[in-house]
């Protein structure tokens, strides 16, 4: 065979399907074995919680007729139960809480789009949402410039993140990973960074539950556990220093919450259970009485806290900061008739 550059190659007289089948049965032998790895491991087949996929539940709650929408941290996002709140309303609430994120972000966002009308229940963890702390905020600016192409990429991965747990896997940190190998520290060293581990799972209407290993796995948990305590040591304000002034973060949310209102929705805040550590820190810097008090004497909205009703109590948080998938749902059944009291409470008490 003459070539255009002036030689003459002798092509193999090769198998070619038998070649092209072997590199198939090759390719798909692999994916099984990576598959089979990170399912052996725990994961399964759930959505990646990308920008681009909350994106998609925010355009939800514009486009619903009278939504419910959860904006808050990732205690709303772990311990409000959407199938306990269907099966007791008849309506799904729409997710948009966010890990490590002041619900303020949330309640800015749909009280500045006038074409948002429903209730908003928001979660208020102190520590976040009386500092505007947001750790996932890049959402909130991939909703306002999302291309078409990234658009439908996603589109195209969620079909296949339906059935392969090893997508998910690899959006993981290289440091949560590293993790997992047994390497302490010497004597008097602490790791500059430690990388939250994976504590929840998310289907694919952003319902999200406890990571089964986290309550299963003692030793997960507890690795758990000493990230969390080092991120609050990291957290902890120098002694002396001011606290956090709670006044301009009140005044956004009368703000919000008036601008909702006047379009004919409503709002109704909840702060959830914690324990441990992180409630000795919350207790310590962002006293109740001083935040949260004095947040629902200014605003015109209902709020329950977790300490006032004791059947939002004694619950397992097995991390500090999150319901377990059994006590989230007891929460959920607990917690429904309290927000509806409130909502109707507030609607006989406005002017």
């Amino acid at each position: 065979m003459t070539h255009i550059d002036g030689t003459d190659r002798t092509v193999p007289d090769l198998a070619w399907r038998r070649a092209w089948g072997l590199v198939l049965l090759l390719v798909i032998l692999a994916t099984a074995a990576w598959e089979f790895n990170w399912r052996a491991y725990g994961y399964n087949s759930r959505v990646v919680d990308s920008p681009a996929f909350w994106t998609i539940q925010r355009k939800a709650a514009t486009a619903a007729e009278d939504p419910v929408v959860v904006v808050g941290s990732s205690r709303t996002l772990f311990d409000i139960n959407l199938d306990v709140w269907e099966r007791l309303d008849g309506r799904r609430p729409i997710q948009l809480s966010l890990e490590g994120t002041s619900g303020l972000h949330g309640l800015k966002h749909l009280a500045e789009d006038p074409d948002f009308s429903g209730t908003v229940i928001v979660g208020v963890t102190p520590p976040l949402y009386f500092t505007g702390f947001a750790y996932r905020g890049d959402v909130f600016e991939h909703f306002e410039s999302e291309t078409p192409s990234e658009w439908a990429g996603k589109q195209l991965s969620m079909p296949l993140e339906r059935v392969f747990a090893f997508i998910e896997a690899e959006n993981l940190p290289l440091f949560e990973l590293i993790q997992d190998i047994p390497m302490p520290n010497r004597e008097g060293v602490n790791p500059p960074h430690m990388e939250i581990r994976k504590l929840s799972e998310s289907d694919f209407s952003r319902n999200t539950s406890m990571w089964p290993r986290v309550e299963e796995d003692s030793t997960y948990r507890q690795g758990s556990r000493d990230i969390w305590v080092h991120t609050l040591n990291q957290m902890a304000p120098p002694p002396n220093a001011p606290p956090a002034d709670p006044e301009p973060f009140i005044e956004e949310t009368i703000a919000y919450v008036a601008a909702i209102r006047e379009r004919g929705g409503d709002v109704v805040f909840i702060r959830a259970p914690s324990s441990g550590p992180w409630r000795e820190v919350e207790a310590g810097g962002f006293p109740r009485e001083k935040y949260w008090d004095r947040l629902m004497e200014r605003v015109d909205a209902r709020g329950i806290h977790f300490e006032d009703h004791p059947e939002l109590m004694g619950l397992d948080l097995p991390e500090w900061s999150h319901l377990s998938r059994a006590s989230a749902i007891r929460y959920t059944e607990a917690l429904y008739p309290l927000i509806q009291e409130a909502l109707t409470v507030h609607e006989e008490v406005a002017p």
